[in-house]
């Protein structure tokens, strides 16, 4: 069993934030999406990702009532809104963690744990099972070269000496 230290209230509120960053991000993706389905719905196929939005806000207010039905239309603006109102809430949290990474950057406590130099790797590999295997058989190769190799020496200097 792995004992952790436990996290102090500092530590769980910042976790907090990152875990209400994901939840936002989420919730654009889906907001995004319902939006191109919806507008699907009415022939208007627009490829995916959060930097076409753009075109699908220029799309419907160039639609006009054949293309959108005025109904459908209002929908789709109060989408778009609560949209713009979750890209604020991004855009605001993303500088709270950035202000909470400096902190911790800049206190004396060091860097975060994800920014420590990485532990310099031994020769021998981690517990994966197939590079152990392959590690110690290039090992045994290599000692079975180099006593093949004495071996044969040995078989020389005994040549010579019997000449």
């Amino acid at each position: 069993m792995r004992f952790v230290p436990v996290k102090s209230t500092h530590q769980q509120a910042a976790l907090l934030h990152h875990r209400a960053r994901d939840l936002l991000v989420r919730q654009r993706t889906m907001l995004i999406n319902a939006i191109r389905g919806h507008l699907g719905e009415f022939w208007h196929h627009r490829p995916a990702g959060r930097h076409r939005v753009a075109d699908l806000v220029n799309l419907l207010q160039s639609a006009d009532d054949t293309d959108v039905p005025a109904l459908a239309r209002e929908a789709l603006q109060s989408l778009f809104a609560e949209l713009s109102a979750l890209e604020i809430r991004l855009r605001w949290l993303a500088r709270l963690l950035r202000a909470l990474f400096q902190a911790l950057l800049h206190s004396g406590r060091g860097r975060p744990t994800s920014l420590k130099p990485a532990a310099r790797r031994s020769s021998q590999p981690t517990n994966n099972t197939i590079e152990r295997r392959r590690w110690m058989t290039g090992r045994r190769l290599q000692r079975a070269s180099t006593s093949l190799e004495a071996t044969s020496r040995e078989r020389t200097a005994i040549v010579r000496r019997d000449r």
